[in-house]
C-alpha cells in the first residue's frame, strides 16, 4: 500500500481526536477532584467516589494504550510514525523516526503494560507495580510532545494544547441538589434486567421443544442411510440420524453468546437407534441428543467420526436415565 502525504495527514486527524478526548477526560476529572477536596462534606469514602475514580483510569490508561499500538490495522500514534519512514520524499530520516518511536514507547510502556495486565486484558498474576496518577499524566504529555513532533513536518503546525476548551456552563450541574426528594428514583436493576431475559429464553424454548415434540408424534423417525452407523466399544452396532436443528436453552455453557442478544442458541439434533434383528416390537433403543451446532458438521457424520459419536451416545443414554 502506497503511503501518501495526504494519507498520513487524515491519520494524524484521527490520532489528535484520541490524544484531545483523552485529555479531555483527564482536565474534567481533575477538576471535579478539586471541587471535592475543597468540601470536606462530600470529600469522604464513597461508592461514588471510587465508581469515579476506576472510569477515569480504566478510560485514560486504554486509549494511551491506543497511542502506542504496533498492529498493522490500527490507527496510533506509534503507527503513524511507523508509515512516515515510508513516505516519499522524505519528511524525516529514518533514525530519527525511530528515535521518536522509543520516545513514546518509553513514555507509554508503564501505562500499556498496566492496561494489558488490569485493564484490557487480566493477568493470572501481574507482575507490574501500582501506576500513578503523576505518571499517567506525564505520559499524556509526552505523547502529545511526540504528536506535535509529526504535525509540525507533516502540516507546518502545531497544537498549542491537547486539552479542549469546554465551552458550555458544565460546572452549573453541581450548584443544584441531585436528589431533590433524598429518595433514589426508579431504575432497572442488572437482576431484572436478567431475569426478564431468562424469562424470554425460557419461553422460547418451551415453545421450541413443544414444536419438536409434536413433530416426533406426526412422523416416525426414518434412518436414511448415510454412513450412518458405527460400533460401540461394547461390540453393539447404532444407527445414527442426523435431524436438522432445535433450539437449546442458552444456559448451556458449552455454546458461544451470539453477539448482540442473548436469545436461545441452535443445536443440531442427533438420534442412536440400536441395531438388533430379534428384539420384541416397541423394546428398541432409541436415544436423542442436541450437540452444539458447530460441532454437527452440517451432518457429516462421517466428519465427526465414531469416538464423538460415541460420546454423544453415552450422554444421550445418561439423560434417558435422568
Amino acid at each position: 500500500m502506497t503511503v501518501t502525504i495526504e494519507g498520513l495527514k487524515e491519520t494524524l486527524d484521527q490520532v489528535v481526536q484520541e490524544l484531545t478526548f483523552a485529555a479531555h477526560i483527564d482536565d474534567v476529572y481533575w477538576q471535579v477532584n478539586a471541587i471535592i477536596q475543597a468540601n470536606p462534606e462530600i470529600n469522604k469514602p464513597n461508592a461514588f467516589l471510587d465508581w469515579l475514580v476506576f472510569s477515569y483510569v480504566d478510560s485514560i490508561t486504554v486509549r494511551l494504550r491506543r497511542l502506542a499500538d504496533k498492529g498493522k490495522k490500527t490507527i496510533s500514534l506509534w503507527r503513524l510514525l511507523e508509515n512516515m519512514k515510508n513516505i516519499k520524499p522524505e519528511v524525516a530520516t529514518k533514525t530519527n523516526i525511530k528515535a521518536k518511536q522509543q520516545e513514546l514507547t518509553h513514555a507509554l510502556v508503564r501505562v500499556e503494560t498496566y492496561a494489558n495486565s488490569l485493564i484490557a486484558h487480566r493477568a493470572k498474576r501481574p507482575q507490574i507495580a501500582e501506576l500513578t496518577y503523576e505518571e499517567v499524566r506525564k505520559a499524556l504529555g509526552s505523547a502529545f510532545k511526540v504528536f506535535n513532533w509529526c504535525a509540525q513536518l507533516l502540516t507546518n503546525s502545531i497544537w498549542l494544547t491537547a486539552v479542549p476548551t469546554i465551552t458550555e456552563n458544565w460546572l452549573a450541574i453541581f450548584k443544584v441538589p441531585w436528589l431533590k426528594d433524598r429518595a433514589l428514583p426508579t431504575y432497572i436493576h442488572l437482576d431484572t434486567l436478567l431475569k426478564e431475559n431468562r424469562q424470554e429464553e425460557r419461553e422460547e424454548v418451551k415453545m421450541a421443544n413443544d414444536e419438536l415434540g409434536k413433530r416426533k408424534k406426526e412422523r416416525s423417525i426414518e434412518f436414511i442411510p448415510i454412513r450412518n452407523k458405527f460400533r460401540h466399544k461394547d461390540g453393539s452396532e447404532w444407527l445414527v440420524r442426523w435431524d436438522g436443528w432445535g433450539v437449546a436453552d442458552s444456559s448451556d455453557g458449552n455454546l458461544p453468546m451470539r453477539p448482540g442478544n442473548g436469545r436461545p442458541k441452535y443445536k443440531a439434533h442427533i438420534f442412536f437407534r440400536k441395531v438388533e434383528t430379534d428384539h420384541p416390537a416397541g423394546k428398541e433403543e432409541i436415544y436423542d441428543i442436541c450437540i452444539p451446532a458447530q460441532e454437527a458438521e452440517n451432518g457429516n457424520l462421517e466428519k465427526m467420526g465414531e469416538e464423538k459419536l460415541q460420546g454423544y451416545l453415552e450422554e444421550a443414554k445418561k439423560k434417558n436415565e435422568r
